[in-house]
């Protein structure tokens, strides 16, 4: 619904493609299915520490078992990403997360069109106290990130330092240098 609402919305404002799109978060999924979808109207995409299928499964098989003094973030945290996740009610935008991932899947290969996947360095703050944790978790982060630079030929990966998910409010310039980067690489 909501990749028909964007071209729906472009059609309106009368944008004319190719566009390039961004997307942060679950945002990175729903571009991907829009390229799947309308595979013509996109000429490079920024992908901004995306969500993609199986990340719920496998950040929390790398999360630390539980343990007392766990901060009230990381119970929280530990809760959704192990379950909740599966239930729209769980999460204030509604989002069924199974039900897009498996719509996201017939378009898992991206058309080989410029990508720049920028990926956080520090996932959970909340596990700080517990650097070599915090690393495991990061990596696994980072891993399924370089996998979708392995389903397009253009992609290109950046682990943005200093960075938590939320590159868009920690260090936006970064976006903006990657959004430059897709323009160039899609105009040549």
């Amino acid at each position: 619904d909501m990749v028909n609402d964007l071209h729906q919305l472009l059609i309106v404002a009368q944008i004319p493609s190719p566009y390039i799109l961004v997307g942060q978060s679950f945002g990175g999924l729903l571009v991907r299915l829009y390229i799947g979808l309308y595979p013509e109207q996109v000429s490079g995409l920024v992908l901004v520490d995306p969500s993609q299928e199986g990340q719920f499964e496998k950040i929390a098989a790398s999360l630390p078992p539980p343990q007392a003094q766990d901060s009230d973030g990381l119970v929280r945290f530990r809760q959704f990403w192990g379950k909740d996740y599966q239930f729209p009610e769980k999460n204030r935008e509604g989002i069924d997360f199974p039900q897009s991932f498996a719509q996201a899947v017939p378009y898992q290969r991206l058309k080989n069109i410029p990508t720049i996947i920028l990926s956080s360095n520090n996932l959970l703050p909340e596990l700080s106290d517990r650097p070599e944790e915090a690393v495991k978790l990061r990596n696994v982060w980072i891993e399924m990130h370089q996998y979708l630079t392995t389903l397009n030929l253009l992609a290109k990966h950046i682990v943005v330092a200093r960075s938590s998910h939320f590159i868009q409010c920690d260090q936006p310039d970064v976006i903006v240098d990657a959004v430059r980067q897709a323009i160039r690489l899609a105009e040549v």
